[in-house]
């Protein structure tokens, strides 16, 4: 499964999980391996050619469980329950316009700092059309 980030610090970050509860990579199956494989390869140059991303940076987590303020997903047992989750970032050299909102990256080159930048729910959704135009996803 894949969705568009909560917070649009970068134009078009994806969140990107398992279908069914997964608490670290080594506990995926060799189909899920596959499907996770299919859907990068389909996923990051779809990024790239959305919005003519320079590169695109993949981090893997495990941490939100650990959160004191709502974990997710939610303690089990009163323990962590981590699930693991992919954001894949798309990085650009120069700032980006989109939907009449500038979208910046003032690391280029360097780590991805996250910030919370939310943006309209209209333009969350012309982000969306154009990744799926690019992956060849028919609209509802």
């Amino acid at each position: 499964m894949h969705l568009l980030h909560p917070s649009q610090c970068g134009l078009s970050n994806v969140l990107l999980a398992t279908r069914r509860h997964v608490p670290r990579m080594a506990d995926l199956t060799p189909a899920e391996w596959q499907e996770f494989q299919m859907v990068i390869a389909a996923l990051e140059p779809a990024l790239e050619r959305a919005f003519g991303a320079a590169l695109i940076n993949m981090a893997y987590q495990r941490n939100w469980a650990y959160r004191e303020a709502e974990p997710d997903p939610p303690f089990k047992e009163s323990r962590p329950n981590p699930h693991v989750h992919w954001h894949l970032t798309p990085r650009y050299a120069q700032p980006v316009e989109f939907g009449g909102l500038i979208f910046d990256d003032p690391t280029f080159g360097e780590p991805f700092e996250w910030r919370t930048v939310d943006v309209p729910a209209q333009i969350r959704r012309a982000i969306i059309e154009r990744l799926r135009a690019q992956l060849g996803v028919v609209l509802e």
